[in-house]
């Protein structure tokens, strides 16, 4: 789920800086990765040129958390699942571009996107994934030290960058835990 859910924000952001004509983008420009910043062996995994969206952190969703699921089949047939949960994700966006000026002119074009679209739903996004109902993005402001030690724990350096909070990706496995036949009147 939440691979399906970034790279539908990845698509829907790409499009829409894409589609901006103070950039006049040639037609095969991929300007939005979604990639780790950094390789297993330290290195580091930026693309030169791009927006980057990687994961920050991933936190369950308690607010609305039920504390059974139950599904009644057609023919009457009652099974018990485990709640879905939902997610949060947290996602960086960094303007790595050598032009620093180009950097946060795209860092400002991420931002007016996410504020003209902050709700994604089957009506407004249709490549979303149908198990998810809507995903929204919620701009997270980070104090300097909170920045200071989320840049220093990825070990490389700062760059011009966004954090978003991407609400209520839902997870549900189809296990049943129980089976039980039609309730009979």
């Amino acid at each position: 789920m939440i691979d399906t859910a970034l790279a539908t924000i990845k698509d829907e952001l790409g499009a829409f800086i894409w589609g901006l004509p103070e950039f006049n983008l040639p037609d095969s420009a991929d300007i939005v990765e979604l990639s780790s910043i950094v390789k297993p062996n330290g290195q580091s995994a930026m693309k030169a040129e791009t927006l980057i969206i990687t994961l920050a952190n991933i936190e369950e969703e308690r607010a609305n958390k039920l504390q059974r699921s139950v599904a009644v089949a057609p023919d009457g047939k009652v099974s018990q699942m485990n709640p879905e949960i939902r997610l949060n994700v947290y996602l960086i966006i960094i303007a790595n571009f050598e032009n620093y000026l180009t950097g946060l002119k795209y860092l400002s074009a991420v931002v007016r996107f996410f504020q003209s679209k902050c709700v994604f739903t089957r009506q407004n996004t249709p490549s979303i994934d149908p198990s998810i109902d809507k995903l929204l993005m919620d701009l997270y402001t980070l104090t300097f030290e909170q920045q200071n030690h989320l840049w220093a724990s990825l070990g490389v350096k700062y760059q011009p960058s966004v954090v978003y909070k991407l609400r209520l990706i839902p997870v549900q496995d189809a296990i049943k835990l129980s089976d039980a036949p039609p309730r009979k009147n």
